[in-house]
């Protein structure tokens, strides 16, 4: 219930702010008489909007206000020489690198509005696979597979595996 009311309030904040963002842009536009009806003034209007709703956005909602709303809902993973880590705050998974069987990426057609890159960890023995996506926060270095960065489409990118015939495809499945 909490995360509901203050997803609902983050929400409202947002629109809001982004409102706000336009009217003061228009009306400095409007105050200053930026050329009248030309070019000028929507240029000015659209930067002034931008520069404001950043400011307004990004850095009071979600860099001071709901910091820490936004750091508990947003999984982490990070890894070592040895394991890998991922979850919440509250709840992380942990797994040895050598009961990992395979590396996958999986993009789908929802972006840029929704989640659409994830990474699949499977292991050797019966265990559910991890699914960890793109926003996670953390340690971004094997974020480096381009092609399937680059997909806007469902696909399925091999990134490494245990079985040799998958070693030496080099290419993605599916």
């Amino acid at each position: 219930m909490r995360y509901k009311i203050l997803k609902f309030t983050y929400g409202l904040l947002h629109y809001s702010f982004m409102g706000l963002a336009l009217i003061i842009s228009i009306y400095a536009v409007e105050y200053y008489g930026i050329n009248k009806s030309g070019v000028l003034s929507w240029v000015a209007l659209i930067a002034s909007c931008i520069v404001l709703y950043i400011t307004l956005n990004v850095i009071i909602l979600q860099k001071i206000i709901f910091k820490e709303f936004i750091k508990e809902n947003v999984p982490s993973f990070w890894y070592d020489d040895l394991k890998g880590y991922y979850g919440w705050p509250d709840n992380i998974e942990s797994w040895d690198w050598q009961d990992v069987s395979a590396i996958e990426i999986i993009t789908t057609d929802e972006g840029p509005w929704r989640e659409d890159v994830y990474w699949i960890i499977s292991f050797k023995d019966e265990r559910e696979c991890t699914v960890i996506p793109q926003l996670a926060d953390g340690d971004n270095a094997m974020m480096a597979a381009t092609e399937a960065m680059g997909s806007c489409f469902n696909n399925r990118f091999l990134i490494w595996s245990t079985d040799t015939v998958f070693q030496s495809a080099g290419e993605h499945v599916g």
